[in-house]
Order: C-alpha cells, then sequence, then structure tokens
C-alpha cells in the first residue's frame, strides 16, 4: 500500500516539496491560480461541503473532493454532521469523493456503500490508544471495501 503527501492550502509548499497534491480551503488560492502554480502531476483537492460546492469544484477543475462533515468530529466544533447522504448527493460530480469526519473502522462499510472514493481520518487514528493498530483496522477495513466493491478503483481507496 502506497500513500501520498498532500500539503494543506500552501500551492507554493506543494510546488517546492514535490507533493502528490494540494488540498485547497476557503482561504486557499482559487482553483484556476494554483493549476498555474503546480505541476500538472500534482492534484488539487478542494474541500466541499455540500452538492453545490460540489459541483462549482468539479467545473473548476478539481481534481478530487474533500466532503464533509459527515460525522460529529471535534475537529469541527459547531459544523453539522450531513451523514452518509451528503455523500450520496455529490458522487456523481465528476472528480473522485473522498469522506472526511468522524470516519472510523465502524463507519467504513457505510461511507462506501453511499458512492465514496476514499476516506480521510484524523482522530480514527491519532486517538486512538495503538496507532499502528488502528491503521492496520483501517486498512483491512479499505481492502474488504475496495475488495468487494468490484469498482474500477478497487485497491485506490485510501486512508
Amino acid at each position: 500500500m502506497g500513500g501520498w503527501i498532500v500539503v494543506n492550502g500552501r500551492t507554493d509548499i506543494a510546488r517546492v516539496a514535490g507533493a502528490h497534491a494540494v488540498q485547497l480551503g476557503r482561504g486557499s488560492l482559487p482553483i484556476g491560480a494554483a493549476r498555474r502554480v503546480l505541476d500538472r502531476s500534482c492534484a488539487i483537492g478542494v474541500s466541499v461541503h455540500g452538492p453545490e460546492t460540489c459541483r462549482e469544484a468539479s467545473a473548476l477543475g478539481a481534481d478530487y473532493l474533500l466532503l464533509g462533515t459527515i460525522f460529529p468530529t471535534p475537529s469541527h466544533p459547531g459544523m453539522p454532521a450531513a451523514g452518509v447522504e451528503l455523500i450520496a448527493s455529490c458522487a456523481d460530480a465528476g472528480p473522485p469523493v473522498i469522506g472526511i469526519g468522524g470516519i472510523d473502522v465502524e463507519s467504513i462499510d457505510a461511507v462506501s456503500s453511499a458512492g465514496a472514493y476514499g476516506v480521510a481520518v484524523i482522530r480514527a487514528v491519532w486517538q486512538s490508544e495503538d496507532p499502528a493498530a488502528a491503521v492496520e483496522r483501517l486498512v483491512r477495513a479499505l481492502e474488504r471495501w475496495t475488495g468487494a466493491s468490484g469498482s474500477s478503483h478497487a485497491g485506490e481507496a485510501r486512508v
């Protein structure tokens, strides 16, 4: 299993570091400006929170969408959790949808079933008593997901 280096919000650092992707949020450069700064091999992800922002980011050329908040999470206090229905409403926006927000090994199947391409996790690893074991459990859950889906991206979902 491989991984990506993704730089959050800093297109300049992503370019210098040779990162695989940059994740753009509300205070980041617009997609078009980021694309002019980055090598074409650097993917551009955009943080989105609903169908309208999914369609907008897709139309502007996002390579993937980081969609949340799916479940309650302390990293975004006050942000209402939309549930997996949010993923279902955005899964056909165009770019792959990565679910984020309170996702853990118990919720991966629901996120997958709703149409997500992959997941991003924080608390499921960092707040675990044994982070290495937590990652192993997540990887096994993703292997079930990608192995059972039969989809064209089987084996590509990432933690």
